[in-house]
């Protein structure tokens, strides 16, 4: 008969956690009293890992961009882009050749310097 009732409290233990969602748990006090404490919730985090993956991957196609085209061949086609419709001034302005993205196309061209050498 016991291992029945270990049984059922067992379920109804199940459908209490299942009802609450989980969020409450109970803590025994140092008097062994059992107090029930709700877990916070849980928040959302802005991805910036994601964020900087992304950057880093336009970085590195704008400046692969640029060492495959060149400078002169990669800014006709950008001027091509800003004739056209907004989507493409958009991208056209995300695409412009910066700093960041000329330094990784250097580092492409002196790699294919060096790996040419060899």
């Amino acid at each position: 008969m016991s291992d029945q009732i270990r049984d059922f409290e067992a379920r109804i233990g199940r459908i209490n956690r299942a009802y609450n969602g989980g969020r409450v748990t109970y803590v025994q006090r140092a008097d062994g009293l059992l107090v029930p404490r709700s877990r916070s919730r849980l928040r959302f985090h802005f991805p910036w890992r994601a964020m900087l993956a992304g950057f880093v991957a336009v970085v590195v196609v704008k400046g692969f961009l640029l060492y495959y085209l060149g400078a002169d061949g990669y800014n006709a086609r950008l001027e091509l882009m800003l004739e056209n419709s907004r989507y493409s001034e958009l991208a056209a302005t995300i695409l412009a050749p910066d700093p960041v993205s000329s330094w990784a196309a250097m580092r492409m061209i002196d790699a294919e310097l060096v790996l040419r050498s060899l």
